[in-house]
């Protein structure tokens, strides 16, 4: 009767083993993933700034136009 205990009980510890390596070699995969994303990230810094200061042209320029083409138009809302 012990042998299908140890059995089972062996392969259930075959099974963990098989997932802990997978889960490190995922962990680790990762890892690198992240350290050669973090490595060419300050390359994206010009870009971000180039791309903020053109919303915020367009946020300073068309938005408010914008406004003054619907502020003529009669609003049902009593806030404006």
């Amino acid at each position: 009767m012990t042998a299908p205990r140890a059995a089972e009980l062996q392969r259930r510890i075959v099974q963990s083993a098989q997932v802990l390596v997978v889960a490190c070699l995922v962990a680790a995969a990762g890892n690198a993933g992240i350290t050669i994303f973090l490595a060419h990230v300050w390359q994206l810094d010009g870009i971000i700034a180039v791309l903020l200061s053109l919303v915020a042209a367009y946020a300073g320029v068309v938005v408010p136009a914008r406004g003054r083409e619907t502020s003529r138009a009669p609003s049902a809302s009593p806030f404006v």
